[in-house]
């Protein structure tokens, strides 16, 4: 995983637990917003990019490109740094002959199974904010083709954290979690609190 390229991928790809879940069941919404993070007044960053061409990682290696539009919201807390929450919207589209993303069958997908997906995560930053940011701080800051040919593998890929933060920040994940629904294919949850289901 390179450091802190915050993307549903990567996430999945290194930090993939196979933990008991109800199929199906997953309450990011709970997990990522201001009162889990214990926010303090307006959100100093609050955007939204959108992103295409990221390859999405499952226990058994790159298995789907992502569409998505992705909202950045960070407030400083009532302690000494910063908390991010990062939420997901968007859709998959499964690569033919890959494996499935979930633990247990690990199937051979035909390229069909395409469908939503939704989540997000939540992290605490330390560090400084830039004295001017590269990236607008309130509204879009744009469409990005992160063009990934294998997991972790992305030239077009943006770190949104260095858009923000001088240097030498900290980041640690709170929570991280995504639910993929295909209909008749499946439904696959992959979080910190616990995995579950298959697309196949």
């Amino acid at each position: 995983m390179r450091t802190r390229i915050v993307t549903s991928s990567t996430i999945a790809l290194v930090l993939a637990l196979a933990l008991p879940a109800g199929a199906g069941q997953l309450d990011w919404p709970k997990e990522t917003n201001r009162a889990a993070c214990d926010g303090v007044g307006s959100p100093i960053v609050t955007v939204t990019q959108r992103v295409t061409g990221d390859m999405d990682s499952g226990f058994n290696g790159g298995w789907a490109i992502d569409t998505y539009t992705r909202r950045i919201q960070v407030w400083q807390t009532t302690t000494d740094g910063y908390c991010a929450v990062v939420s997901y919207a968007g859709t998959f589209a499964a690569l033919a002959g890959m494996s499935s993303p979930g633990s247990a069958s690990q199937g051979v997908l035909d390229g069909d199974e395409d469908g939503s997906m939704q989540g997000g995560y939540r992290a605490t930053i330390t560090g400084t904010l830039l004295t001017e940011a590269t990236w607008t701080t309130h509204g879009t800051v744009g469409r990005f083709d992160y063009g990934c040919t294998a997991p972790g593998v992305c030239p077009g890929a943006v770190d949104w954290v260095d858009q923000y933060f001088e240097p030498g920040y900290g980041f640690s994940f709170d929570f991280w979690g995504w639910i993929y629904r295909a209909g008749r294919d499946g439904t696959w949850v992959n979080a910190s609190t616990g995995s579950s289901g298959d697309i196949d």
